[in-house]
């Protein structure tokens, strides 16, 4: 399985490997892969990459280990080894090994590794998608609020607001909806945070994503 064009996209370098752990790639990655698809295609006899085609899919497949892909009859392994791309890391390595700590002031980590509305962008996002994909979920959330409307509105419809007893009733029809649509939410989203609380337990061992932003999204 590849990894998709989005998550390619999150990185800022990758290093591609061929069978046997000979490095074929180690560089940029670009927008939607683009540094990748460059450098490969660059190559002669490397072969185009289709635009309905994944990054990823199309660099396993170019380098010979994809499933489907025949026997590659280039050794890119050696057509990294003579590139430029190559001689450029090969240069900021030997810097950093000769430099012996020197080569600029001690990092620190601290807090994320994004700024807070990249985060919050991309949370909401994938929690919107998720309830896109989950029609039953967001059928049902729906229907049920609609009969809840009808239902309310019509036990309190032509409500005197010009009374004490009008406004009380119009309190208690708020209060009712508040109630009902909270209770509601509470008991219908427990399932849906049980099945991706495998997935915020590993973004949260490695302080991916601040924790309020997950509420927020929810």
């Amino acid at each position: 399985k590849y990894p998709s064009q989005r998550v390619i996209s999150a990185f800022t370098k990758v290093q591609i490997l061929k069978k046997g752990g000979e490095t074929v790639y180690f560089g940029s990655v670009g927008k939607d892969g683009e540094d990748i698809r460059a450098y490969f295609e660059a190559i002669p006899g490397t072969p185009l990459c289709p635009p309905n085609k994944g990054i990823a899919k199309f660099a396993v497949d170019v380098i010979g280990n994809g499933v489907t892909s025949s026997k590659t009859i280039k050794d890119y392994a050696f057509e990294y080894r003579v590139s430029e791309i190559a001689l450029q890391n090969h240069i900021h390595l030997q810097h950093i090994r000769r430099s012996k700590g020197q080569i600029g002031p001690q990092l620190h980590w601290k807090g994320f590794g994004a700024t807070y509305e990249s985060m919050a962008f991309e949370v909401i996002l994938r929690l919107q998608r998720q309830y896109w994909r989950n029609v039953n979920y967001s059928w049902g959330r729906m229907i049920f609020f609609t009969i809840l409307s009808l239902l309310l509105g019509s036990v309190y419809f032509k409500i005197n607001y010009h009374t004490t007893a009008g406004m009380n009733g119009r309190a208690s029809s708020i209060f009712i909806s508040c109630v009902l649509v909270g209770i509601t939410n509470a008991q219908n989203v427990i399932p849906q945070i049980m099945r991706i609380r495998d997935v915020y337990i590993r973004e949260r061992a490695v302080n991916q994503y601040s924790v309020p932003l997950y509420n927020i999204a929810w």
